[in-house]
């Protein structure tokens, strides 16, 4: 039987149903959430992200990304770069002649070299590489390679500064980036070849896997038997030996270490000596600089040498940001040194001084780095980076810096 719709009007039906068709497989196309890509480690352990750890670990994910480990790196955007581009805040300049600014084009942000009013090479801010705890630098992808930006960020001065062993006349846009800064200050990052990196395959920042080790078949595991009360397939730092705890922070922390594997190689368990060749004059040493090598400084001091049990986490909560709340520290110094102790600060405090709040200051002082230099915009000179140091000592200077009293 013929039809009764007209020809015409159903061939418009059926255009319609079509079109519907695919304006709905479009919006569910790109509705559908974009899946991650499978990253694995060289002995073939696969990564889970930190997504998946918040449905068993809300409490630490919710606290985490706030701390300085979490954010040093991360994909630029403004949010996470401390430095400004509002006008009069956003140029470094070399001198009379040569100037960097930092500016917004378009959808992106960028250092753009001026040379006698004129515009030079300009490249955009890719990645932040610091939490700005201290500072910044920042990097940028010239295919898969990876460079570092002339202008970094010195937060102690609220300015922009030279990067780090740049030429202090002219700006320069040609530093590969090494690999063991990648190493310290992400996760993970697929090397393709010497300075070439896979976009796709980079856990940024100091991550849950970081610490713990590669968490995927954990993660699969945990899910398929959600009765099992303790972690499988996963490293719980708590539960390694001391020196193991202390490696998996050494490897960031403890200065010039020259490896003898390909980077990422070390996982949290491992021995941190079997990876890297360390030099000697950098450990354990008082004439330590405070830059980098915390793990030398503090198995340096007193207080490590004569505990059995004092590691980086006796202090340092990394799950929580602790930054600014000496007292914090202090109560945890006052954990072990108890006023009827024979170890116990004999320093008479004046009234209204609060010790719990000092203890770091004093005991642990800020001091400057000999190694860490930077330029600051229209000077001339270098401006060493001020560092906390983690030698744990007396220092007869500062009980009259920090209280103002004589003893």
């Amino acid at each position: 039987m013929r039809s009764l719709v007209p020809v015409h009007r159903r061939i418009f039906l059926v255009t319609g149903a079509l079109l519907a068709g695919v304006l709905l497989f479009t919006r569910c196309f790109h509705e559908a959430p974009a899946e991650n890509p499978l990253i694995v480690h060289p002995d073939g352990q696969r990564y889970a992200g930190d997504a998946a750890c918040k449905s068993c670990h809300r409490a630490i994910c919710d606290s985490f990304p706030s701390t300085a480990h979490y954010l040093t790196s991360r994909v630029a955007e403004k949010k996470y770069i401390k430095g400004s581009f509002a006008y009069g805040e956003n140029e470094f300049v070399f001198d009379a002649h040569r100037k960097v600014v930092m500016e917004e084009q378009g959808d992106g942000l960028f250092q753009t070299a001026f040379e006698d009013g004129q515009r030079g090479e300009s490249e955009r801010f890719d990645i932040v590489m610091g939490s700005g705890k201290k500072g910044q630098t920042y990097l940028y992808w010239k295919d898969k390679e990876l460079y570092q930006l002339p202008i970094s960020y010195f937060t102690n001065r609220h300015s922009w500064a030279n990067s780090p062993g740049f030429a202090a006349d002219k700006p320069s846009f040609q530093r590969h980036i090494e690999v063991r800064c990648m190493e310290c200050h992400m996760t993970f990052a697929r090397r393709l070849s010497s300075y070439e990196y896979d976009p796709d395959r980079i856990i940024y920042g100091v991550s849950c896997e970081r610490c713990h080790g590669p968490a995927g078949k954990h993660v699969e595991y945990q899910e398929q038997h959600p009765d099992e009360r303790r972690g499988r397939f996963i490293v719980n730092p708590a539960a390694l030996t001391r020196q193991q705890q202390l490696d998996v922070c050494a490897l960031c922390h403890s200065g010039v270490m020259k490896s003898n594997s390909p980077a990422w190689s070390f996982l949290p368990g491992d021995t941190l000596s079997h990876f890297f060749l360390r030099n000697a004059s950098h450990i354990d040493s008082v004439d330590l600089d405070v830059h980098a090598n915390q793990y030398g400084l503090l198995t340096a001091s007193k207080c490590f040498r004569t505990s059995a049990t004092m590691t980086c986490s006796t202090c340092h909560n990394t799950h929580e940001k602790e930054k600014g709340d000496m007292a914090v520290y202090g109560r945890k110094c006052m954990s072990c040194h108890q006023p009827a102790s024979h170890d116990f600060c004999r320093f008479t405090p004046p009234r209204g001084f609060s010790m719990e709040a000092n203890c770091v200051n004093c005991h642990m002082p800020v001091r400057a780095s000999k190694i860490l230099t930077l330029q600051l915009s229209g000077q001339h000179g270098p401006a060493p980076e001020m560092v906390r140091s983690h030698l744990i000592a007396v220092y007869r200077d500062m009980t009259t810096i920090v209280t103002g009293k004589k003893q």
